[in-house]
């Protein structure tokens, strides 16, 4: 899985960076996901993206899909499987299943399938998709039988790669599962994974998921104090507002400086 950006830049890989574009699509289409897209859209526009596939499916992400797209899931799942799709077809449909308030069975299976796709763009994002389809029948209150989380938590056992490693957390924090939590916790004390991780955690429904991010986001190396903060934006603001106050005091990393601000901005709006 390419690095979109270089080091010294900005430390988001692709993983990363979709997955913050993902997670706004659970904020819905109000002020607060207006407002949230166009802080990403801004870091994008200072991104040097190496790779016209990876910033045409960004630039797809950030887009806030029409409402009816949702009664066509089944189509979308459908492009991912057709033996005729081309692989831009299937990293289409991948995004746009992430987006869409609806998972199935047929949805689930189709981005099971195209997990395991040779192309590693279409792997990454239906990984990534499968994550927020869990999530999605989680708030739909009852999986009937489906569990997408228990697969992925299966494979990243037996990843061994980083790129690999990094994918399945960037999944495991799109789908706020509690069962995730072990892992995310571990990985945040591995430098390598620890910015997914500390990421992954923002839609966990665990006081100790505050902890965790409360300790990096103060603590940790700078790019993981970067997204401890930008995960703070998705949590709640009673807990984390001394939190950020404490940090925007002493913080001089610009990317975390950043994620103070827009969370701070997200709190004021919701009152």
């Amino acid at each position: 899985m390419a690095e979109v950006v270089k080091p010294q830049t900005q430390p988001l890989t692709t993983a990363e960076i979709a997955a913050l574009a993902l997670s706004l699509a659970h904020l819905g289409s109000g002020p607060q996901a207006v407002t949230a897209r166009r802080g990403l859209q801004h870091a994008l526009d200072h991104l040097d993206l190496d790779d016209d596939v990876i910033a045409t499916t960004l630039d797809t992400l950030i887009e806030p899909l029409p409402a009816d797209v949702a009664a066509r899931a089944r189509l979308i799942a459908d492009a991912i499987t057709s033996p005729t799709a081309t692989a831009e077809a299937q990293r289409q449909a991948a995004a746009s299943l992430t987006l869409v308030g609806q998972a199935d069975a047929t949805t689930i299976g189709a981005l099971q399938e195209a997990s395991r796709s040779d192309d590693p763009t279409v792997r990454n994002m239906s990984t990534l998709a499968l994550g927020a389809q869990a999530r999605v029948l989680g708030e739909g209150g009852g999986a009937g039988g489906l569990d997408p989380i228990a697969d992925l938590l299966r494979e990243y056992e037996r990843a061994s790669d980083l790129d690999s490693r990094r994918m399945f957390l960037a999944a495991f924090g799109n789908s706020g599962d509690v069962r995730t939590l072990p892992h995310l916790r571990a990985a945040l004390a591995e430098p390598a994974l620890a910015p997914t991780a500390a990421f992954g955690l923002r839609f966990i429904p665990s006081p100790e998921a505050d902890v965790l991010l409360q300790q990096v986001a103060l603590e940790g190396a700078p790019p993981v104090r970067a997204a401890a903060l930008r995960a703070a934006f998705f949590r709640d603001p009673g807990a984390w507002m001394p939190v950020l106050q404490l940090a925007a005091a002493r913080e001089t990393y610009p990317p975390a400086m950043d994620a103070i601000r827009a969370a701070l901005a997200r709190y004021e709006e919701a009152g």
